[in-house]
């Protein structure tokens, strides 16, 4: 049940997350945007 909740949460994290221009900004920002689509591309098909 506790794998099911963290995925669960992962899965809402990385949906919402971007919803939010300041935050998804802050990501780029630091990440550069080729990085943070590497690692958003990701971390969806894993989910």
């Amino acid at each position: 049940m506790t794998e099911f909740l963290l995925s669960v949460a992962a899965f809402i994290a990385a949906h919402v997350l971007p919803a939010f221009p300041r935050a998804r900004g802050a990501l780029v920002r630091r990440l550069g945007e080729r990085t943070y689509l590497i690692l958003y591309s990701g971390l969806s098909l894993a989910l």
